[in-house]
């Protein structure tokens, strides 16, 4: 295991993903930080320029990747400091929050969880995912033919498949050619589900669609689009051709901009 927080250089990494490409490591705001602070998808995070006031006047602060320290549990925290006011945090929450849409402390039973167990200083966003605090307990003896949890590997279609269990019904969310892909279907769901309350498509789908809310339905061989409005799944309709789908989802989200939606 690299360990990439030990690396203080400003410049771009690069590394090897699960399918043998190349990748550059990328930056995002953190949401609750924007401006402030970002997290790259290796686990790292960086303080950005900006002007600060020390009690004496303003200068102008350098951008400089933060050195992580250990908690007692021993995860890496990451000390954020904002109006001088300084507060630690689990790096692996903040990456969490930036890549995967993890909401905190909403009251919900969501963990951040590494999916190496024994790698609790690999922040990579490969190592996390976002499961119920009952699968966190229990995970050893979830999903044996895939490491993520809600995947696993279908011997009759071949190929991943990704399901989410909600109120004691389990919901298909699709089949996958990548098994990274199934997983990110089901950290979505999760997420839907526990931060908006928003359900699955009852639907049984085939393959996912590069397009935000564009998915494929089977039994009708056509391209289905929807939106969530106001908590909601609202269906919009069923095209022959994935752009045509696509389009129709960007102009139900210009409607909801303009407050004209009617769904």
């Amino acid at each position: 295991m690299i360990e990439y927080y030990k690396n203080f250089s400003l410049e771009p990494l690069f590394y090897v993903n699960e399918n043998g490409l190349v990748c550059q490591e990328e930056w995002k705001d953190i949401p609750d930080y924007v401006g402030y602070f970002q997290a790259s998808d290796l686990g790292r995070i960086k303080s950005l320029r900006r002007k600060v006031f020390n009690g004496r006047g303003f200068y102008f602060s350098k951008e400089k990747i933060r050195k992580q320290s250990f908690s007692k549990k021993k995860y890496l925290r990451t000390t954020i400091t904002i109006n001088q006011k300084t507060r630690s945090r689990a790096t692996h929450v903040l990456v969490a929050i930036t890549f995967l849409n993890h909401i905190p402390n909403l009251g919900k039973k969501s963990v951040v969880d590494h999916i190496k167990n024994e790698e609790r200083t690999n922040n990579q966003l490969s190592n996390l995912q976002i499961i119920t605090s009952r699968h966190n307990t229990s995970k050893d003896r979830v999903n044996n033919s895939s490491k993520y949890t809600g995947v696993s590997w279908s011997k009759e279609k071949r190929k991943f498949v990704s399901a989410i269990k909600i109120n004691k019904k389990q919901n298909q969310l699709g089949y996958f050619n990548n098994e990274y892909d199934a997983h990110l279907a089901y950290q979505k769901a999760l997420s839907d589900y526990e931060n908006f309350g928003i359900l699955p498509f009852k639907e049984k789908l085939v393959f996912s669609s590069n397009y935000k809310g564009v998915t494929w339905y089977k039994s009708l061989n056509k391209w289905r689009c929807a939106i969530v409005f106001n908590k909601k799944m609202n269906h919009i309709g069923y095209f022959t051709e994935e752009i045509d789908a696509h389009k129709a989802y960007l102009k139900a989200e210009e409607q909801i901009k303009q407050g004209v939606f009617l769904k």
